[in-house]
């Protein structure tokens, strides 16, 4: 521990030192006009409707991310990128956004847990509702758009909150990279191009971390009682990943890419008061998970047909010691430890077609979507025994949107799409029609005004209907959640701002959750219902000079409406933060690049029925990087600059940012 301090201490006087006289040196720089329209105010987006539109065209709240942009952030990975982006919440469970097994770090949009949709061009990641962006290295990314609002017309269930789409480079760079820091990280990473063929590998590796959250315990026993549960906290001994990707294009048609990544880490729970003979600091139990995941797509392009065959696989491996355990209602130190083995895979493949058509000056859109989704579980403990379960089913989409222009400045654009399962274990299938109206005014060249209402909905997963290998009991009544959104916003450009504004209201009715019973140990799934109304206003300004800043705020209220095990309710509480302040500062100039991030998070309740506030939470990161030749740079990023110990999560269990890190590395075109 002493070592990691003293590497600590020393990480903070390198980065300050380092950062100070860079800034100073970036100010008296000069930019060349390349670089000063490096950030495009009007991008082109292809998620919202499907096909390529300007943003000021589109009637969606939207935020788009280049790599440029992503990597000024100082992350390495998507999940570190977007934290900073306008009304997303950053809710974490492990260090650096590392996933805890099951426990995996989130993307909440507009106060939406369960409603996140993640695409990699275009295909959903999602597997059992976790999307895992920590594995996806920024260095393979070309762009991010993030659209916010219900969009499950367009993009099938989950995207209630809204959809995350990575666009990965159609052209891998050439470039090898290096760099490494305090707390053990490390990123390295080599992307090239040879002809048809690109390929991008990167390695990431975290060392022992301790006391990643607070002491907490679900016991709502006595201290005094032989049954309580003494409050423990987590320790992270360190985490390693591999990614690899390639693609390989057969002509201006046809493309296939494979993506393969293994992810390594243990976490140590440990007592964080006594109780009966535990001593504080004595391990309580040890949890190791082993990672892989395999995704592949098969992509076609011809003028306005699109299609995808696609398939993703991720494998997790469990090996859990218990020290401690509550035997016949008493909380004791077992003699021989417990080890319990699990292994959950889960696996989708399936096949989209879309086509559009020009009518005049209208866009009519139809696609079809099938897929097969599996999942197999299965623990052993050892005294004896497997508890093995596997399901499948088959989904099934019809969709399809109309276009109309009233005028040359009017258009009103309806969607609908038509969801369905079928072959699930049970008869546990589910049929969704799902409406969209959406109405575009464009108030001259540079204005437009647009209205949305429209449905969503989310399917519930294999483990919420028939349970896991483990302690989470299924709900054979659980029902799919449904939600209806109403949205009104305004886009402005001029030739250096871009204007955002978005007013936003939606419900969502049975919302599905899972809660906790101490009385059986396990984690039940219900049914509940949530809300929100809010307001966004963003800008994006060229500054000139080579000097780019955007900043954003939004306000809103999320509630949600639950009921405790009995199926009495417990009323409306709020939860998560209501105001939000994100920004940013980038420079760029012949050598020199740039940038500071921000976001800040306010007003926070935890997202439990007796509600509970929490500190407000800042993230901010820097990054720096010098050109020493045309092919060569180097850099610094330094990540929670403050040195700031903020909770990233919003439930009783606390979790927390690490402390000032900083990463310095070298960079060379190939």
């Amino acid at each position: 521990m002493k070592k990691l301090v003293n590497k600590k201490g020393l990480a903070r006087k390198i980065a300050i030192g380092m950062l100070a006289p860079t800034t100073v040196m970036l100010l008296a720089g000069t930019a060349s006009a390349a670089e000063q329209e490096a950030f495009n105010l009007d991008p082109i987006v292809v998620t919202a409707q499907r096909y390529a539109t300007k943003d000021l065209d589109t009637p969606a709240a939207i935020s788009v991310y280049t790599q440029e942009e992503l990597k000024a952030t100082g992350a390495t990975s998507v999940i570190e990128a977007l934290k900073y982006s306008e009304s997303i919440i950053y809710h974490a469970q492990g260090p650096m956004g590392n996933a805890q097994g099951t426990m995996t770090s989130k993307i909440i949009i507009r106060g939406v847990e369960k409603g996140t949709l993640v695409l990699m061009d275009g295909v959903p990641l999602n597997l059992h509702g976790r999307y895992n962006l920590e594995d996806i290295p920024l260095d393979d990314v070309e762009k991010i758009e993030v659209i916010r609002g219900g969009g499950s017309v367009l993009y099938g269930s989950e995207a209630t909150g809204g959809v995350i789409n990575i666009i990965s480079k159609s052209k891998k760079s050439n470039n090898i990279s290096a760099s490494a820091g305090n707390n053990g990280t490390q990123n390295h990473n080599i992307s090239f191009q040879a002809g048809k063929f690109g390929m991008n590998y990167s390695i990431n590796k975290t060392d022992e971390i301790d006391h990643i959250s607070g002491g907490y315990t679900r016991s709502t026993t006595a201290a005094t009682s032989a049954s309580y549960v003494p409050k423990r906290y987590y320790d992270f001994s360190g985490n390693d990943r591999e990614a690899l990707s390639w693609r390989y294009t057969f002509d201006d048609n046809w493309d296939f890419s494979h993506s393969y990544g293994t992810s390594n880490s243990t976490y140590f729970y440990r007592h964080a008061e006594a109780a009966n003979k535990a001593t504080v600091g004595s391990l309580s139990s040890a949890s190791k998970f082993d990672t892989t995941y395999n995704r592949m797509q098969l992509n076609y392009k011809k003028d306005n047909v699109k299609g995808t065959l696609y398939f993703n696989q991720k494998e997790m491996d469990n090996n859990k010691t218990e020290y401690w355990a509550t035997i016949s209602k008493k909380y004791q130190q077992l003699t021989t430890p417990s080890i319990t083995n699990g292994t959950d895979k889960d696996r989708t493949i399936g096949l989209d077609v879309q086509n559009s058509w020009k009518l005049k000056d209208d866009t009519l859109l139809i696609g079809i979507n099938a897929q097969r989704e599996s999942y197999d579980t299965k623990e052993k403990i050892d005294s004896g025994g497997w508890d093995t379960r596997a399901f499948d089913r088959n989904e099934y989409s019809v969709y399809g949107q109309y276009d109309h222009q009233f005028n040359p400045s009017s258009n009103i654009i309806l969607s609908a799409r038509e969801t369905w399962t079928g072959g699930a274990v049970d008869d546990k299938d589910y049929s969704k029609f799902t409406p969209q109206l959406q109405y575009l005014k464009k108030l001259g060249n540079n204005t437009s005004f647009y209205a949305t209402a429209g449905m969503s909905f989310m399917m519930p997963t294999f483990t919420q209907i028939y349970g896991s290998a483990g302690r989470v009991k299924g709900n054979p009544s659980v029902k799919p959640q449904e939600g209806k959104h109403y949205e009104i916003g305004l886009k402005r450009n001029t030739d250096t701002h871009a204007w955002r504004l978005a007013v936003f209201n939606y419900a969502i009715d049975d919302s599905i959750s899972t809660t906790y019973v101490e009385s059986t140990d396990t984690f039940n799934t219900t049914n509940e219902d949530i809300k929100n109304t809010g307001i966004e206003l963003s800008c994006n300004i060229n500054n000139g000079g080579g000097w780019h800043t955007n900043w954003g705020i939004s306000y809103s209220n999320p509630q949600k409406y639950e009921t405790d095990k009995n199926g009495d309710s417990e009323g409306w509480h709020r939860y998560y933060g209501k105001l939000q302040l994100n920004g940013g500062i980038n420079y760029t100039n012949e050598k020199w690049k740039a940038a500071l991030t921000a976001t800040y998070l306010a007003s926070r309740e935890r997202d439990t029925a007796t509600g509970g506030s929490i500190k407000p939470m800042l993230l901010t990161g820097a990054n720096v990087s010098y050109k020493l030749a045309a092919d060569r740079e180097i850099f610094l990023t330094v990540d929670n600059l403050f040195d700031r110990k903020d909770i990233t999560s919003h439930s009783t269990s606390e979790y927390y940012t690490l402390g000032r890190t900083f990463q310095l590395g070298y960079k060379m075109s190939l």
